[in-house]
């Protein structure tokens, strides 16, 4: 195979990052490397409406070269993991799943991939089809639509058809599960001791989505030791075995970001990058810098003299081209959905948080308002003008702030009703036993606006309202329920 032919077969199954330096930075590297398309961060995206005018550029540059369609790609679930909040805000899955209401998921699903392909994206990291068995999880929780495998299955499946029929790629992840372990895979190398067995409660939502249609799969960075000591990523017993042999499935697998620590600890990105197209992968999130994507296509292009190599590339080509050939061009985006379609899901979403509030709990017009998170969430902040209350933010991680801080609420605390948003609470022990012990006995709701596990933490609080990931559902909720009930709910 020529040089110019082996690097355009391993380019063609890597997605970068979108470099800091934009398209020109872009358009130099695809003269050697025709990467597979580009994956897009927050702080990529300066606006919808350029990111149409840029995926457009390049999608003309691509055809003009005779080169396969693009994929530009991004991860938006809903609820905490979303790279265009300040557009479009979804709900997060494990709210959709608390619904229990499959239609709502489909319709949240196709206004997701709507609103993505009006921006020129094709392909979304999503949904999550993780059954959450772990519920000190620290990276999957709300991203989750339960606990219950059928539950999960139900409504991944209904979210991703409607992404899919909007269409956008949607993918089924973490193969082959990551919500039994409460560890990052972006920080450090899980590792699940579990049989097959146990197994199936979270291969159960896998098989029903690619039985479904799902027209890709990402893999987890976490090891599974009774199988394989590799991680799922670079085992050919998780993607070969079970995901093709077993499940049955015939579309493109791609690995989970190489850049994280699962994998960058353990072992070379670029040289993780070939294990893993060895392993069965189809295409490489490449993850970390654009300087790395490239270095992992010289790799895998000069590994191409082997003929193991050879093979996995031109049977994953298959794949790509297949997938590839129903990307819908520029002419066919959308333009955004009506805000109105979203705002009715939430409306839903609102509805079902009330109905967990006892009906008789006194309540000030002017309630202090206490919000504990790691960070201040940007959204909540920049509408807490509109509420006309003053939100007390206390960060999780700087004690020093602590005292003071609780000593001002504990004076309004003996005249207004205090409420406590909570980010999360339970991975903070000290706060939690500082909040005890400043206001035992002086809050009155408690929103646990992350996690629902938060609930347990605090138990002797008289409401707890479960907000799953939805921040600003969270704070208008609370808001309507004050303004609409004259002082009491």
């Amino acid at each position: 195979m020529k040089d110019s032919s082996r690097r355009f077969h391993a380019a063609q199954m890597m997605l970068a990052n979108w470099p800091q330096g934009g398209v020109p930075v872009v358009e130099r590297a695809l003269e050697q490397w025709p990467l597979a398309g580009f994956v897009f961060h927050s702080q990529d995206i300066k606006s919808p409406q350029w990111l149409r005018e840029t995926t457009g550029e390049l999608w003309v540059f691509y055809k003009t070269q005779g080169w396969p369609s693009p994929w530009f790609a991004v991860t938006e679930e809903g609820g905490t993991v979303q790279r265009f909040r300040r557009w479009f805000d979804a709900p997060s899955a494990m709210s959709l799943g608390d619904l229990a209401a499959p239609g709502i998921s489909y319709e949240t699903g196709l206004l997701v991939g709507t609103f993505l392909l009006s921006c020129g994206i094709n392909w979304n990291f999503a949904p999550v089809v993780d059954v959450l068995t772990e519920k000190y999880s620290h990276i999957v929780g709300t991203r989750s639509f339960g606990d219950n495998p059928s539950v999960v299955a139900d409504h991944a499946i209904a979210w991703l058809l409607g992404q899919q029929a909007a269409g956008v790629v949607s993918t089924a992840k973490h193969f082959p599960g990551h919500g039994m372990t409460s560890r990052d895979s972006h920080v450090e190398r899980p590792i699940v001791d579990l049989g097959k067995k146990e197994l199936l409660t979270h291969l159960e939502p896998f098989r029903k989505t690619i039985d479904a249609g799902v027209q890709s799969v990402m893999t987890a960075h976490i090891g599974y030791p009774l199988f394989d000591e590799r991680p799922a990523t670079l085992s050919p017993f998780w993607l070969k075995h079970m995901l093709r042999d077993e499940l049955g499935f015939q579309g493109v697998v791609i690995t989970d970001a190489m850049s994280m620590k699962s994998i960058a600890r353990h072992m070379d990105p670029v040289r993780a990058a070939t294990e893993a197209v060895l392993a069965g992968a189809d295409v490489i999130d490449c993850g970390g810098t654009f300087d790395q994507a490239i270095r992992m296509c010289e790799f895998l292009a000069s590994e191409m003299n082997t003929l193991a190599v050879l093979e996995r590339v031109r049977e994953s080509e298959r794949r790509i081209q297949a997938l590839k050939a129903h990307a819908p061009d520029p002419s066919q985006w959308p333009s955004a959905p009506i805000p109105e379609r979203l705002s009715a899901i939430y409306g839903q979403l609102t509805r079902r948080f009330r109905s967990s509030i006892p009906p008789k709990i006194t309540m000030t017009e002017r309630p202090v308002e206490i919000w504990v998170s790691g960070s201040v969430p940007t959204e909540v902040q920049e509408e807490a003008p509109k509420f006309g209350t003053d939100i007390v933010w206390l960060n999780a991680q700087d004690a020093s702030l602590w005292g003071a801080k609780l000593e001002s609420i504990n004076e309004r605390a003996q005249r207004e009703t205090v409420i406590l948003y909570a980010e999360n609470m339970w991975k903070h022990s000290k706060l939690i036993d500082y909040i005890q012990r400043s206001l035992g006995g002086k809050i009155q709701i408690m929103v646990a606006v992350l996690d629902p596990v938060d609930e347990e933490v605090l138990p002797d609080i008289p409401v707890c309202i479960k907000a799953y990931g939805n921040r600003r559902v969270a704070r208008y909720l609370v808001q309507s329920i004050v303004h609409q009930s004259g002082g009491s709910i």
